[in-house]
């Protein structure tokens, strides 16, 4: 292929099951669903975040990771929750364990909010930055897998009927985005 150039990183380490990837300027960050943690390259070396377990800190089943300039944010899928790790790899906090989720899958952070999907319930949670929920989002959610947040638009997976949704953040947000 001419022109391109393909730069790769070596992993010390093996993946076992790599369900999702989240890239934030020279940092990388790989959740590794099997091995219930996510390996985390901090631009320098590679750090494993997690171990399997329930309490914070553990994972079971990590399915969705994004890092953000200050923090790295978990789907623990059979944990029914999100986590918060800072980029050392130290547990921050634990977002919807009191929401009754059924499968978190997918997670996206932006400046303001935490979009969470709740596979089993079919349906999306709204946090605020200090983890508090802000809003629950239904309408033709059918077992969302995953989303993204983009210029004012949040682009959901809905695995049982195979549909890619879209949606204006201002329209299904009770404020102003």
């Amino acid at each position: 292929m001419r022109g391109n150039k393909i730069d790769y990183l070596v992993l010390q380490d093996s993946l076992d099951a790599p369900a999702a990837i989240s890239i934030f300027e020279d940092e990388i960050a790989i959740a590794d669903f099997y091995p219930n943690r996510v390996l985390y390259y901090n631009g320098e070396q590679w750090i494993s975040i997690g171990t399997e377990g329930k309490e914070l800190g553990q994972l079971y089943y990590p399915t969705d990771v994004q890092i953000t300039e200050n923090y790295i944010y978990i789907a623990d899928a059979y944990n029914h929750r999100a986590q918060v790790f800072d980029k050392t790899g130290n547990a921050i906090a634990i977002i919807g364990a009191d929401q009754k989720i059924n499968a978190a899958t997918g997670i996206y952070v932006t400046d303001e909010e935490i979009f969470l999907t709740d596979f089993e319930n079919g349906r999306i949670l709204v946090f605020d930055m200090k983890y508090q929920l802000k809003q629950i989002i239904e309408t033709n959610i059918d077992k969302p897998t995953d989303l993204f947040v983009q210029d004012g638009m949040m682009y959901i997976i809905n695995y049982r009927k195979g549909q890619l949704i879209k949606y204006t953040l201002k329209d299904i947000l009770n404020e102003e985005y």
